[in-house]
């Protein structure tokens, strides 16, 4: 499992090195504003400005916070928009400035929409004994439009190992850095559906007509197991231990959970509105009922890869059936019934008759 981690750490920081390496961040200037640009699709791109993040949450940790945390936004929004620049507008107000409740500020005119950010708060969750600790970061992104009205806001976590880590976003090895910068990697996937179901600013080519997303961005989806205390791996990234809500996008991923000790469980699925995912963990020692044969099932014997060995359980024979015991007892044997001899019956003597005499 712990291979696994790091592999998962591993595939967190390439992802971070591909996002920060691929596309330069755009600085934004408020005396040279960009002119929007005419795409393959025939629309204009929206031009999308990044404030600078509040990150007074991390501001011993992570000075550098407010600054890095919006250019990896804007590195991740440029990449996986393809109908949108993103400015980085480092003179802005933060995030959580009272500035922007005022009405549209002179210093974004020209962008379409702009994302305030905010770090709500850093978590150190207890896990089981002789495992690290969880740091869970929330984070709430806001976007508004150029006349300071919200259109879409949300909140997004993100989760990291109470260990000291080593990653080209991880600056000192700060694990609560870690957890920052996942919970503004997912937002980049909310930010992403809101832009699409928004599509372009202007359309030059009638034929085309912009994606339109009618699903939430992201869906809460519960994920607990029996024990708890259990990992969750979101198609092979660490994302928090049992019990725990997750947002999740609409798409198929695999889900993994796993506990020392235990089988890890496994499954693809589609979130959907309302779904709980609960498996109970099997102990590795133990046998799945549906691997027993059943009282009457004939046992199969067991053929080795080697077609030279071959191996059958052994099948003791039934114990013979107990014999009966008869009572002994004498036999009763009936005396023949006696000969019935019937005499004559007496000669009735008439007067008168004379009888023959009898010889």
């Amino acid at each position: 499992m712990k291979t696994l981690q790091k592999y998962s750490l591993a595939v967190l920081a390439a992802a971070t090195v591909v996002f920060s390496g691929c596309t330069p961040t755009r600085t934004w200037d408020p005396n040279n504003k960009p002119i929007s640009n005419v795409g393959e699709s025939g629309l204009s791109k929206r031009i999308v400005v990044i404030a600078p993040v509040d990150g007074s949450t991390l501001a011993a940790e992570y000075p550098e916070g407010p600054i890095e945390f919006a250019r990896s936004l804007a590195r991740r929004a440029d990449i996986i928009n393809s109908n949108l620049e993103a400015w980085v507008g480092e003179t802005l107000p933060n995030g959580s400035s009272p500035e922007w409740n005022k009405g549209p500020l002179g210093a974004a005119a020209g962008a379409h929409n702009i994302v305030l950010g905010r770090v709500v708060k850093i978590e150190n969750k207890k896990t089981i004994v002789g495992r690290p600790n969880r740091i869970i970061a929330t984070v709430a992104v806001h976007v508004i439009n150029a006349n300071g009205e919200q259109e879409w806001a949300n909140e997004f976590k993100g989760y990291a190992n109470d260990v000291e880590q080593d990653g080209p976003d991880t600056p000192g090895g700060q694990p609560v850095v870690v957890a920052t910068f996942d919970a503004f990697n997912t937002a980049s996937w909310g930010l992403k559906n809101f832009f699409d179901s928004r599509g372009a600013p202007g359309a030059t080519n009638p034929s085309f007509v912009a994606p339109v997303v009618e699903e939430p961005a992201l869906i809460d989806v519960t994920v607990s197991s029996i024990p708890e205390n259990a990992d969750i791996f979101v198609d092979g990234i660490f994302r928090g231990t049992t019990p725990v809500p997750l947002p999740l996008p609409v798409t198929e991923q695999t889900i993994r959970i796993e506990r020392a000790g235990y089988t890890p469980w496994e499954r693809t699925v589609k979130p959907s509105p309302g779904m709980k995912i609960q498996p109970a963990l099997l102990p590795i020692n133990a046998v799945p009922q549906d691997a027993l044969p059943l009282p009457d099932e004939e046992v199969k014997p067991a053929i080795d890869s080697n077609s030279a060995a071959v191996s059958a359980p052994e099948v003791k024979a039934p114990a013979p059936a107990p014999v009966a015991e008869v009572e002994k007892t004498e036999a009763v044997v009936e005396a023949p019934a006696k000969e019935v001899i019937e005499e004559p019956a007496p000669i009735e003597e008439l007067e008168g008759v004379d009888l023959p005499p009898v010889e």
